[in-house]
């Protein structure tokens, strides 16, 4: 006996202008809810490539962090920002690359 889910079946296909067979339209929500999934993805994902060029191309907004300095002494300050900041940009990578993922499949 062979079970049928209606997901092949022709008749819940239509037919586009080119004659390819697409899904019939979901309902609204199920769009709207896949709208906003992806507009929050693509916020996150550009304001993450910001983040992670920064610091990719040598700029050092931390070194002027005048607290960090005082705390710390300035050598070890130094080696802190210089070992954390290939940390963040490899984290940074991944998080854009892990939200690009996500994005696709919404």
């Amino acid at each position: 006996m062979e079970v049928v889910d209606g997901a092949g079946d022709e008749s819940s296909m239509e037919k586009s202008e080119e004659g390819v067979k697409t899904a019939p339209p979901a309902d609204n929500r199920y769009n709207w809810s896949r709208r906003v999934l992806q507009e929050i993805c693509a916020f996150l994902i550009l304001a993450n490539i910001m983040l992670w060029v920064i610091p990719a191309f040598g700029a050092h907004p931390q070194f002027e962090n005048e607290l960090g300095k005082q705390f710390f002494g300035f050598s070890a300050w130094f080696v802190i920002v210089n070992l954390g900041q290939p940390l963040g940009v490899f984290y940074r990578m991944h998080s854009v690359a892990a939200l690009l993922e996500l994005l696709v499949s919404a």
